[in-house]
């Protein structure tokens, strides 16, 4: 059961992700690290968020994924995983990503919820908008500005996290757009939208 959890959530991608999130720590500390203690609440709020994010993404996709050749083997429309199985698991990320923004103190928990909205939602808008690849460009992007966050205790960007943030919104949105071809065809039959 636990491969099937961590290949329904790809959580070792998140191993992607950190050298994006620690840059933003390190700009948050003034080209320092914080303490372990901080860059470990760090790295749980992201696993979190992420697990959360491809969770919901898997659940909301279930369908298409069943009618694509290259994902009808997915967890979910397999029917390798019920979806309260998936539920629990998405439910279990965001516990994870809000237990560790209240560790990371007030600024974390007031902003908490603005990353999870794009996390929720950027699977939705292939189904209306060729611009969904800037979805989850905009997710990748809010990471390094939430982990300058909780680095700095407060939410006055530089200018270097902010140019920062903006090319990890067009890096990923680009590296999207160029992985979505391997579903041209499964797109064009199913009427999702892509550029």
């Amino acid at each position: 059961m636990l491969n099937k959890i961590l290949n329904f959530t790809k959580v070792e991608h998140t191993a992607f992700s950190l050298p994006l999130i620690f840059t933003g720590a390190w700009m948050g500390g003034h080209n320092q690290w914080p303490r372990p203690s901080v860059l470990l609440l760090i790295v749980i709020a992201a696993t979190g968020a992420r697990i959360f994010g491809m969770s919901f993404n898997r659940i909301f996709d279930c369908r298409i994924d069943a009618l694509n050749p290259r994902t009808a083997g997915r967890e979910l429309p397999s029917g390798d995983m019920d979806l309260f199985t998936a539920l629990t698991i998405a439910i279990a990320g965001l516990g994870a990503y809000l237990a560790a923004c209240i560790a990371l103190g007030p600024w974390c928990v007031y902003l908490s919820p603005l990353p999870l909205i794009p996390l929720l939602g950027y699977s939705l808008l292939k189904r209306f908008t060729p611009l969904c690849h800037f979805g989850i460009g905009l997710c990748l992007a809010l990471a390094p500005l939430g982990a300058f966050v909780a680095a700095a205790g407060h939410p006055r960007f530089s200018v270097d996290v902010l140019l920062f943030s903006g090319f990890v919104f067009f890096w990923l949105s680009g590296a999207d757009i160029i992985y979505a071809i391997m579903d041209i065809e499964s797109d064009r039959q199913t009427g999702i939208h892509s550029i």
